[in-house]
């Protein structure tokens, strides 16, 4: 039997993990710039939010973004973990603050973790 190894696709994640991947793709100017969402890491039993922008987006459309973001965080069961990526995107810590995240004393792969606390009691 031969091995083949190669870039994973969604169709891949579907077949060995037999879930969807929640999130939301971003468009700006007729252009897709960026994912958002939150997945849940059976390893350290957590849920982690992600959101990775490609390009720039206007005041405005910045300004959806963190609407439409607060609104998807506003009632959480569990709290929801990130890293802060503040060397690639300087704005970051601004954007996961104005999102509801907190910083931790915590680091993983050398990128601070931050923190935004459920809303609401779990089932």
């Amino acid at each position: 039997m031969i091995t083949v190894i190669r870039r994973a696709t969604m169709g891949d994640y579907l077949a060995f993990f037999r879930e969807v991947i929640p999130g939301w793709v971003i468009y700006h100017g007729g252009e897709r710039v960026g994912m958002a969402g939150i997945t849940y890491n059976k390893l350290n039993d957590r849920w982690w939010a992600y959101l990775n922008i490609n390009g720039d987006l206007d005041r405005a459309g910045g300004l959806r973004l963190v609407r439409e973001m607060r609104a998807g965080l506003s009632n959480l069961a569990e709290d929801v973990y990130v890293l802060c990526d503040e060397g690639n995107h300087p704005s970051a810590p601004r954007l996961l603050s104005a999102l509801g995240f907190e910083p931790t004393d915590e680091v993983e792969d050398n990128w601070p973790v931050w923190k935004k606390a459920a809303t609401t009691e779990g089932d």
